[in-house]
């Protein structure tokens, strides 16, 4: 299993899928930009911008994809395939891992 550690908290796991690989990438950080379609989460050094899609899980405090504001500390679980990054949940306010786990 590969992780990648980042300035935004992000971990890096592969996930069986098509050729080419897919990977769920596990990030905790600061709201950068967001829209209905789109949210951008980052640290000082490093960013990543998502899809959300239908299907992509709101939990924490908010109610959905309009109640996560610029500033906001998030966790997030990305699925990337290929250069396509899709947001498959969002917790907000941000939740630590527990006992070493990922979100």
């Amino acid at each position: 299993m590969k992780h990648r550690a980042a300035a935004a908290g992000a971990a890096r796991c592969p996930a069986p899928g098509p050729a080419g690989g897919t990977e769920q990438v596990f990030i905790g950080g600061t709201v950068l930009a967001v829209t209905g379609t789109s949210i951008t989460i980052g640290g000082p050094d490093r960013s990543v911008t998502a899809v959300i899609a239908g299907s992509t899980r709101i939990t924490g405090q908010v109610s959905g994809i309009r109640g996560v504001k610029v500033g906001d500390l998030v966790t997030a679980q990305i699925t990337e395939s290929g250069s396509r990054a899709t947001v498959t949940a969002i917790q907000d306010p941000a939740e630590p891992p527990s006992a070493g786990s990922l979100p």
